[in-house]
Protein backbone atom coordinates (compact mmCIF):
# COMPACT_ATOMS: atom_id res chain seq x y z
CA UNK A 1 0.00 0.00 0.00
CA UNK A 2 3.11 2.58 0.66
CA UNK A 3 4.51 1.95 -2.54
CA UNK A 4 1.25 2.81 -4.33
CA UNK A 5 0.73 6.35 -1.68
CA UNK A 6 4.62 6.88 -2.85
CA UNK A 7 4.13 6.34 -6.74
CA UNK A 8 0.91 8.05 -6.99
CA UNK A 9 1.23 11.34 -8.88
CA UNK A 10 -0.79 14.28 -6.89
CA UNK A 11 -0.52 16.71 -9.15
CA UNK A 12 -3.81 16.57 -11.00
CA UNK A 13 -5.81 15.87 -7.83
CA UNK A 14 -4.02 18.88 -5.76
CA UNK A 15 -4.84 21.36 -8.88
CA UNK A 16 -8.51 20.35 -8.38
CA UNK A 17 -9.08 21.62 -4.83
CA UNK A 18 -10.87 25.11 -4.97
CA UNK A 19 -11.22 25.71 -1.20
CA UNK A 20 -9.21 27.51 1.06
CA UNK A 21 -6.12 25.43 2.28
CA UNK A 22 -3.79 26.61 4.91
CA UNK A 23 -0.97 23.81 5.47
CA UNK A 24 0.55 23.65 8.57
CA UNK A 25 3.98 22.24 8.98
CA UNK A 26 6.05 20.95 11.44
CA UNK A 27 9.78 23.10 12.46
CA UNK A 28 11.59 20.14 10.81
CA UNK A 29 9.42 18.26 8.75
CA UNK A 30 10.24 17.75 4.79
CA UNK A 31 6.88 18.95 3.55
CA UNK A 32 8.05 22.10 0.55
CA UNK A 33 5.66 24.55 1.22
CA UNK A 34 6.23 26.30 -1.46
CA UNK A 35 5.86 23.41 -3.73
CA UNK A 36 2.40 22.60 -2.17
CA UNK A 37 1.42 25.96 -3.16
CA UNK A 38 2.44 26.04 -6.50
CA UNK A 39 -0.17 22.74 -6.99
CA UNK A 40 -2.97 24.33 -4.88
CA UNK A 41 -3.97 27.57 -6.34
CA UNK A 42 -4.53 30.16 -3.68
CA UNK A 43 -2.98 27.37 -0.69
CA UNK A 44 -1.39 29.35 2.72
CA UNK A 45 1.30 27.58 4.80
CA UNK A 46 3.23 28.40 7.77
CA UNK A 47 5.73 26.43 9.82
CA UNK A 48 5.02 26.01 13.57
CA UNK A 49 8.19 27.33 15.50
CA UNK A 50 9.84 24.31 17.95
CA UNK A 51 7.75 21.31 16.44
CA UNK A 52 8.30 17.81 14.86
CA UNK A 53 6.02 15.42 13.70
CA UNK A 54 3.06 15.72 16.24
CA UNK A 55 2.29 19.20 16.58
CA UNK A 56 -1.74 18.78 17.03
CA UNK A 57 0.01 16.54 20.15
CA UNK A 58 2.81 18.87 21.10
CA UNK A 59 1.47 21.95 19.43
CA UNK A 60 -2.05 21.81 19.94
CA UNK A 61 -2.66 25.34 21.10
CA UNK A 62 -0.92 27.12 17.97
CA UNK A 63 -2.26 24.51 15.98
CA UNK A 64 -5.72 25.38 16.95
CA UNK A 65 -5.03 28.81 16.78
CA UNK A 66 -4.27 28.59 13.21
CA UNK A 67 -7.57 26.72 12.43
CA UNK A 68 -9.55 29.63 13.93
CA UNK A 69 -7.69 32.15 12.26
CA UNK A 70 -8.42 30.59 8.88
CA UNK A 71 -12.37 31.32 9.85
CA UNK A 72 -11.69 34.59 11.15
CA UNK A 73 -12.11 33.75 14.76
CA UNK A 74 -8.99 35.05 16.28
CA UNK A 75 -8.93 34.44 20.18
CA UNK A 76 -6.44 36.23 22.37
CA UNK A 77 -5.09 34.45 25.13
Amino acid sequence: MLREICVQSWDEPLKAIDVPVHMLASHHGFLNLDAFRAYVPGATGERIPDSGHFITIFQAERVAQAMLDMNGQHVSA
